[in-house]
């Protein structure tokens, strides 16, 4: 009878002090974006890894660009029409 109240308490410990490492593994933070495509090369120091130009149906060329910074990618887009430009990048 004591070896099973031993055993308890040992896997009581055992179960215990795994839930308390599990607290110290971390999420790998993400690399500094924003959403403008030119700050993101210029300033964060990605690097464009392709683009595509894209004909919308409502006429307006989109271009899709795809950056990479070590193992993280960022998908851009760029819509451009008469002198105007707008951008968005965002990670997946």
């Amino acid at each position: 009878m004591t070896k099973f109240l031993y055993m308890k308490k040992l896997l009581g410990i055992v179960v215990l002090g795994l839930m308390w490492c599990n607290v110290g593994f971390a999420e790998e933070k993400k690399p500094k974006y924003s959403s403008s495509l030119n700050e993101n090369i210029i300033v964060h120091g990605w690097k464009i890894k392709s683009s595509k130009i894209v004909k919308q149906h409502t006429g307006v060329p989109l271009e899709l660009y795809t950056l990479t910074k070590g193992k993280w990618i960022l998908k851009c887009h760029v819509y451009v029409w008469d002198e105007l430009g707008v951008d968005y990048c965002k990670l997946p």
